[in-house]
């Protein structure tokens, strides 16, 4: 996966090489969307903080109303005909109680919708502009290009190793450098050997 980000403009361009071309798209599609989801919950965690909150509040507030209502209605309709000041006073208490919490349901509902919007306009921060393009035909690997370097270096090694051959057996004869000849061996030994270890992996 490799991703390029232009500061100027904050377009993320993300491109993902796999062993197939759906798998290549899917793999894309998911780091989207996973993207999408953490930007947005970064960004709309205050906001969502906010509107549960108000939520809550909302549905407080209109338990409160309802309790109030029914307290209101329950009053007038044991007390049809009113007429001591006591019960008018009480009847009076009951009403401000109602229109008090229809206000502040009212407000909250207002608060709460402001709060949804503020909500949804945060969840859409992160847009696509173009959806993942599963490729037609493969980017690499370029098996021409790979067995042409394969050529060169087996041929360049066997080269080489003639050349230093060669010049092994000449050192042989001298006894005088076989401590040379130890040492150029055991050295050839880990290029060899380091050489299959790299091409193994």
């Amino acid at each position: 996966m490799s991703v390029n980000v232009d500061r100027e403009s904050g377009v993320m361009t993300v491109s993902i090489t796999a062993s197939s071309a759906k798998l290549a798209g899917n793999l894309c599609q998911n780091f989207l969307e996973n993207l999408r989801n953490r930007v947005r919950k970064i960004y709309t965690r205050k906001a969502r903080k906010n509107y549960n909150f108000l939520k809550e509040r909302f549905e407080e507030a209109k338990q409160g109303l309802t309790k109030a209502e029914n307290r209101l209605v329950e009053f007038l309709e044991s007390n049809k005909n009113p007429q001591s000041e006591e019960l008018q006073t009480k009847i009076d208490r009951l009403r401000r109680q109602v229109t008090f919490k229809t206000q502040l349901y009212t407000d909250l509902q207002n608060q709460l919708t402001q709060a949804e919007i503020k909500l949804k306009k945060r969840e859409s921060v992160l847009s696509v502009i173009q959806k993942p393009v599963i490729p037609r035909k493969k980017s690499g690997p370029n098996r021409k290009l790979t067995v042409i370097l394969f050529l060169f270096l087996g041929g360049g090694l066997s080269v080489g190793y003639i050349f230093i051959k060669e010049y092994v057996q000449n050192l042989k004869e001298d006894e005088e450098k076989s401590e040379e000849i130890e040492h150029i061996s055991s050295r050839w030994k880990e290029i060899i050997n380091s050489i299959k270890s790299y091409f193994s992996k």
